[in-house]
């Protein structure tokens, strides 16, 4: 699964949140007043190399130019000085 970055232009606030396949359709997304992480009718799309591919040439599929993929490491590392070497969470 991969996010992508979404704006509300009427706001002016942005984000992310994971694609899924079920996203606004009615009667299965339950947006707003259900979070995607708590949803019961997730179907997040995994990441494959065309969404990749797509993603370093700037565009998404449906040929908007605003196309953003965040990167997540998994497990999280954080720095103990700003000039270390990334460590794992209980490793120092």
């Amino acid at each position: 699964m991969f996010p992508s970055r979404w704006e509300n232009s009427k706001t002016g606030k942005a984000g992310y949140a994971p694609v899924c396949r079920n996203e606004w359709v009615r009667g299965v997304c339950a947006k707003p007043a259900v979070k995607c992480g708590e949803c019961a009718n997730q179907a997040f799309v995994p990441i494959t190399d065309d969404i990749v591919a797509a993603h370093l040439k700037g565009k998404r599929s449906n040929g908007a130019t605003n196309f953003t993929i965040g990167v997540h490491r998994d497990p999280p590392f954080k720095r103990s000085t700003p000039s270390s070497p990334l460590t794992p969470p209980g490793t120092t």
